[in-house]
Parts: structure tokens; C-alpha cells; sequence
């Protein structure tokens, strides 16, 4: 497979690894699922600023990158809220869950492919999120629902509806871009799926650390 030519089938298929990791995280432990939305508050509160900032990159010639990169910032207005919004339901707050170094790492470079590299790169970090909420948003939904009583999910349900139209947007816009435009999105996606899969596993071991301080 080339993966420059065939992006969509390599995106995909590293998403399955990756889907296989969130399959056996542990949904049903309140404090996994806890530090996973916060995790997830703390990355998507930069969601917008990331597209803004990516958009302003744009030159008038490539104005139909900059007009969609507004239109996808519009698109992700204040979900991060929704993320906190299920936190509060579940009785936490966001204070008490400290973001890890995992999740600092994985979006703070997207401002650095942005501004130093090309904001086309972006799309990498857009396709690796976009396409684990295709494939998992509604599963981890379902895997999540039957251990609490109130609604918990919203940003997972918000997601799973959609996701799938944002990610074939991004793979359409990928599908015109130069060798070297996706030699640089492949690389991101890779470092963002890395990423992702080491802010699982924190999401994990502070579960792990919080039930121990519950039980001593």
C-alpha cells in the first residue's frame, strides 16, 4: 500500500489498533471514564483555537482551506463544555482531575506543525480523532451507559452523530493535496495516534492510583 495514495485505507487501519486499546479500557470504572472526559475537556478546549489559528495561516489563494477551517471551528463550538457537562453529572469536578502530561503533549505540538511546519499538517490530528469517533463514539457510548443511572454521555453522543460527516470532509480536502502535504499529515496522524494511546493508558493508572487513595 502507498500510503500517501491510499491515506484513507493506512489511516484506517492504524485506527484499528488503536480501536483495539479502547475496547479494553476499563468504561466501567467511574474514574477511568472521569479522567478520560477530563482529558478529553482539556484537549478539545483547544479545538477551536487550533482551526482559528490554522485558518488564519491560509494564504488568499488557498481560501477554500481557510473558509473550511472556520466552518469546522464553528462546527466544534464549545464541545468541550459538553465534556464537562458529563463530569458534573457524574459528581466530579474538573479541579480535581489534574490533565497529564500525555494529553499536554498531544495537542500542544498540533500548534507547532500549525504555525512552524504547514497547516495543512493539521489534518492528521483532525482524521486520528475524527476517525475514533467514527469507529468507537457510539460503542464507547454503549459500554458506558449501563453503569450509570443519569446521562453521562453527551459528548460521546454528540460526537458519534457528527463526526462521520467531519471526517469525510477532511479525507476529500486530504485527497487533493500535494505528496509532500500528506507526507506531513501521515506523520502527524502517527505522533497523534502515539499520543492518544499513552493518554489512555494515564487515563488507566490514575484510576488505578484514585481508587487506591478510596479504599486506604
Amino acid at each position: 500500500m502507498n500510503h500517501l495514495t491510499d491515506f484513507k485505507k493506512y489511516s484506517n487501519s492504524c485506527l484499528e489498533t488503536l480501536c483495539k486499546e479502547v475496547e479494553t479500557f476499563p468504561w466501567d470504572n467511574a474514574f477511568a471514564y472521569a479522567h478520560w472526559l477530563a482529558q478529553t475537556y482539556y484537549y478539545v478546549s483547544h479545538s477551536t483555537r487550533l482551526l482559528a489559528l490554522g485558518a488564519s495561516r491560509f494564504p488568499v489563494a488557498e481560501d477554500v482551506f481557510h473558509q473550511r477551517f472556520l466552518a469546522h471551528a464553528g462546527e466544534e463550538k464549545k464541545h468541550e463544555f459538553l465534556a464537562l457537562a458529563d463530569l458534573k453529572t457524574m459528581g466530579m469536578e474538573i479541579d480535581t482531575l489534574p490533565e497529564f502530561s500525555a494529553t499536554r503533549s498531544f495537542y500542544q505540538v498540533q500548534y507547532y506543525w500549525i504555525e512552524h511546519v504547514s497547516p495543512k499538517a493539521f489534518y492528521g490530528y483532525i482524521v486520528m480523532l475524527e476517525g475514533l469517533a467514527v469507529a468507537k463514539a457510539r460503542w464507547i457510548e454503549n459500554a458506558v451507559k449501563p453503569h450509570f443511572q443519569q446521562n453521562v454521555t453527551r459528548f460521546l453522543t454528540v460526537h458519534a452523530n457528527e463526526d462521520p460527516g467531519h471526517l469525510e470532509n477532511a479525507y476529500a480536502f486530504i485527497s487533493k493535496l500535494t505528496a509532500n502535504d500528506k507526507q506531513r499529515i501521515l506523520l502527524n496522524f502517527d505522533q497523534s495516534l502515539q499520543l492518544y494511546s499513552a493518554l489512555l493508558r494515564q487515563c488507566e493508572q490514575a484510576a488505578q492510583t484514585t481508587a487506591l487513595r478510596k479504599s486506604a
